[in-house]
């Protein structure tokens, strides 16, 4: 279902083809994915003494240590059609074993109360950088349904010592053209 510790390539490919006009007409224009910044998530009311925000960026407090969880909403734009499945590509810094990010993409059904996972890229599961990268996981398995179901991006940033740098800068989902 999940895969891929890939780079940001499967998204440069969408967009290069978009432009080509070698996707069909109603994703041949400019691609909209959807996106947003690390500081535009919704914290969890327990950890608004652990989150700082500078411009873009999330992460946990100077001298804090914990778990930082933020929520973003994900909305139907176009971007999201058109493919195989999706892709969630996310912009996070991970210094070391004091420090990890964890974005997953939720789906919500509206009808049964029920959540699933359709998506993660974990910090741990590539090379520490005392800088941000940007890592993508791929979903083969469709496109989003929004009538019946909510679409969310649950991250946990964790510190778990003062020489932990987690951050999460920014998060992009978009249409994935899957092998």
């Amino acid at each position: 279902m999940t895969a891929g510790r890939l780079s940001i390539g499967p998204i440069l490919v969408v967009v290069a083809l978009a432009f080509a006009g070698h996707l069909s007409p109603a994703v041949a224009q400019p691609l909209r994915f959807w996106t947003t910044i690390g500081s535009a998530g919704t914290v969890d009311e327990a950890d608004t003494g652990l989150v700082a925000f500078n411009g873009a960026v999330a992460s946990v407090k100077a001298g804090k240590t914990g778990t930082v969880n933020l929520r973003y909403n994900v909305v139907p734009v176009d971007g999201l059609f058109g493919g195989d499945g999706l892709s969630m590509a996310v912009k996070f810094r991970d210094n070391g074993p004091a420090a990890r990010v964890v974005a997953r993409l939720k789906r919500y059904d509206v009808v049964a109360g029920t959540t699933s996972t359709l998506l993660t890229v974990d910090s741990d599961d590539f090379d520490p950088r005392s800088g941000f990268q940007i890592r993508e996981s791929l979903n083969c398995g469709g496109q989003p349904s929004f009538g019946p179901n909510a679409y969310f991006v649950d991250v946990e940033m964790t510190k778990g010592a003062g020489s932990g740098t987690p951050g999460l800068a920014a998060i992009v989902v978009s249409l994935s053209l899957c092998p």
